[in-house]
């Protein structure tokens, strides 16, 4: 009777109660997808002979009654999904269910939100092999008693308890674990939960702890310092939200397989510690917002950290407000292409070595340093920034920098630089090099530097392809260039060193070479110093409002 009414959907009632199955072996689909029935009575059917039973009432959304305690399953093998999406199902009995060869009850309950319990104390589970999402998303049970459950052939247990967010407490403390090679979202949304023992749980199998314990928000503690994880690769958002966590152990965590860390710790904001000092990761490839809003972490050793294979490190330490020290000069990040809002909202960080950091590859730098407050010094000029398009808020709020060398930036391929600087204390700002072509947005760029005295620009500074200018040069009331600053005149219009707030000066940079005869113009070398005639070699030629660079013969 496989598959006998699958997606029968405008079916509103169904009569089998007559049905003669004695002989039947396969009922799997058998009312699949029937989400418009409200009633079924399946209490006369005879399945002494089925052995398969999997997805038989898959997405009959609109029972709310099943009648199943007669069942004989003492040859069933087979209840993957069997009663998943059932979303309307306040109870079920099946204290006389007899699972004994039953060797899946993957995503059984899937999905089943309005049970509010289950007896499952007759299950025999000795033979089951996957118990992946078997409770995944019952959010209206707010218990569950699986203290006769023989886990010891058990391989998946992926997302088997995920978003189940009325469970209070939940014993799996004698779970046998030792077979088990994917535990991902194992516990994942479960929010309510204020304790969960896993402390023997045995993972030396395990290769995929991936959202594991993502949002358990409720809980205080978790004692995860004896798991074997020489064999996982995938840790990603493994700890995410756990907001009322204080402590976390994993010191001992065998990192050397994982490639994926991001999002990790992210969330965590009660963890005040975290030893990461031993981790291993040399084949990590994503660190993204990996210690993200671990707002009350003062202190965080990633000084070993290994990141030769990483390609994004966007939010990394984004809002780890309370750390005073973080030393990443020793990070490798010639393969990084994501480097936003990096250091975001650091506000406690007084020093910051990025001296050394490789951007040959990075592309985004927005909100880089966003908000750096504490921060009085930064040496980024040596980034090389030829693949960057966004700048946005890269500087943004940094108050205590009183200098800032970004004359060796390559702008060329930047589109964003909506309030880059806002840096209330620099005096100065080189942008001769600053190539704005294909820049469209240069919002607020300047806005509240009310230090700011002087901006030095080229002819390489343009905004023909800009849409966006609103407060560009707004409240810098020290600014002078060609006119003193008035405030009425905050736009675009204002960008240039011939009416505006800029001051001249050449550009360094080598955008194109031409050999010409010796003309009549105005000529400078390439510190942007007048000269009386020009030099053999490269010379800065300007003649109205035009420069470009020539090679005299």
């Amino acid at each position: 009777m496989t598959n006998m009414f699958i997606a029968c959907n405008k079916l509103t009632s169904l009569n089998v109660s007559n049905f003669d199955t004695r002989n039947v072996t396969n009922m799997a689909n058998m009312f699949y997808g029937c989400n418009n029935l409200t009633s079924l009575d399946v209490s006369k059917l005879d399945t002494r002979n089925v052995t398969y039973m999997l997805y038989m009432f898959y997405g009959c959304s609109n029972l709310t009654s099943l009648d199943v305690s007669k069942f004989d399953t003492r040859n069933v093998t087979d209840m993957s999904f069997m009663f998943a999406q059932c979303q309307k199902l306040t109870s079920l009995d099946l204290s006389n269910f007899d699972t004994r060869n039953v060797t899946n009850m993957r995503g059984m309950f899937n999905v089943c939100t309005a049970l509010t319990s289950l007896d499952l104390s007759a299950f025999k589970t000795h033979n089951v092999t996957d118990m992946g999402g078997m409770f995944a998303v019952c959010t209206a049970l707010s218990s569950l008693d699986l203290s006769n459950f023989d886990t010891n052939n058990v391989t998946n247990m992926q997302a088997m308890f995920t978003n189940s967010i009325a469970l209070t407490s939940l014993d799996v403390s004698k779970f046998n674990t030792e077979k088990v090679t994917n535990m991902s979202e194992m516990f994942s949304g479960c929010e309510n939960l204020t304790s969960l023992d896993v402390s023997n749980f045995d993972t030396k199998n395990v290769t995929d702890m991936r959202f594991m314990f993502s949002n358990c928000e409720t809980l205080t503690s978790l004692d995860v310092s004896k798991f074997d994880t020489k064999n996982v690769t995938d840790m990603s958002f493994m700890f995410r939200a756990c907001r009322n966590l204080t402590s976390l152990d994993v010191s001992k965590f065998d990192t050397k397989n994982i490639t994926d860390m991001r999002f990790m710790f992210s969330n965590c904001e009660n963890l005040t510690s975290l030893d990461v000092s031993n981790f291993n990761t040399q084949n990590v490839t994503d660190m993204s917002a990996m210690f993200n809003e671990c707002s009350n972490l003062t202190s965080l050793d990633v000084s070993k950290f290994d990141t030769k294979n990483v390609t994004d490190m966007r939010l990394m330490f984004y809002e780890c407000g309370n750390l005073t020290s973080l030393d990443v000069s020793k990070f490798d990040t010639q393969n990084v292409t994501d480097m936003r809002s990096m250091f975001s909202s650091c506000e406690s960080l007084t020093s910051l070595d990025v001296s050394k950091f490789d951007t040959k590859n990075v592309m985004d730098m927005g909100g880089m340093f966003y908000t750096c407050t504490s921060l009085t010094s930064l040496d980024v000029s040596n980034f090389n920034t030829q693949n960057v398009t966004n700048m946005g808020f890269m500087f943004s709020g940094c108050s205590n920098l009183t200098s800032l060398d970004v004359s060796n930036f390559n702008t060329q391929n930047v589109t964003d630089i909506y309030c880059m600087f806002q840096c209330s204390n620099l005096t100065s700002l080189d942008l001769s090099n600053f190539n704005t072509q294909n820049v469209t947005d240069m919002s607020a760029m300047f806005y509240a530097c009310s230090n700011l005295a002087i901006i030095y620009a080229s002819d390489k500074f343009v905004t023909t392809a800009c849409l966006e200018d609103r407060s560009m040069f707004g409240e810098c009331k020290k600014l002078v260039g060609a006119v003193p600053y008035d405030e009425n005149k905050v736009g675009k219009e204002m960008a240039n060193y011939t009416t505006g707030y800029f001051t001249y000066k050449a550009s360094t940079g080598i955008d194109a070479v031409s050999a010409t005869d010796n003309i009549s113009a105005e000529y400078y070398d390439m510190g942007g110093r007048r000269l009386n005639a020009p030099q053999k070699g490269i010379n800065i030629m300007k003649r109205g409002n035009r420069t470009t660079k020539v090679l005299m013969k």
